[in-house]
């Protein structure tokens, strides 16, 4: 193995988390609360981010312990060493293939009181597509949907699938939480695909307002 692979998950998980900190401190961040949901209600929350947009949350929701899921896959393996010095907790897997360990892990999670965040085109895409595990997930948990996105004046964008935003020293940014979907306990199969597409369109929504903000 090369050596950069050997020493990537030692220094990644500690050296990322500071460079946040550091290029965070120069934004100007706008948090919007549009969720419809009053401060003390108790009302469990699924945040669903796309997951090329989790850097600014990764910095808003830090110290939180808010659950999020994580790829099982050797960069989701730094992401959660780096979330979890960050405060966040995290549960590994897909909410597709092979994913019933990962779901599973939410739902205990979710039971045990926490808010969870699940990027709906993760792990590796395609991107902007969510899967329909998240429907699941929200419906026998009892979870209120957030559709949820971030936007910012001036950004980079990796070149990675998710083409990860990463907003640039000074810019205004803006983090919108949207108004929030709730589903039926007996949320039928048949409905997943649909549901798992309405909340696409509500992601989407949220990224617009959220330019439309800034």
């Amino acid at each position: 193995m090369k050596l950069h692979k050997r020493i990537a998950p030692y220094l990644v998980p500690r050296l990322a988390p500071l460079l946040l900190r550091l290029l965070s401190a120069t934004w100007r961040i706008r948090s919007v609360d549009e969720t419809g949901v009053e401060k003390g209600s108790g009302k469990r929350l699924l945040y669903c981010f796309w997951h090329g947009d989790l850097l600014v949350p990764m910095h808003v929701y830090r110290g939180t312990g808010v659950v999020v899921l994580v790829s099982g896959h050797r960069d989701g393996v730094m992401l959660k060493a780096m979330l979890e010095r960050m405060g966040f907790g995290t549960v590994v897997g897909s909410t597709t293939r092979g994913g019933t360990q990962a779901l599973r892990g939410l739902l205990s999670e979710a039971k045990r009181g926490r808010d969870l965040c699940v990027p709906p085109d993760g792990p590796k895409g395609p991107r902007h597509v969510v899967k329909p595990g998240i429907a699941f997930l929200a419906s026998r948990a009892r979870l209120a949907i957030v559709p949820a996105a971030s936007a910012a004046s001036r950004q980079w964008n990796a070149t990675s699938w998710d083409k990860l935003s990463i907003p640039k020293p000074f810019a205004k940014v803006v983090l919108l939480r949207g108004p929030v979907i709730e589903l039926p306990r007996d949320l039928e199969e048949s409905q997943f695909e649909s549901t798992a597409q309405r909340i696409g369109e509500a992601i989407h929504a949220a990224a617009a307002r959220a330019r439309e903000l800034l």
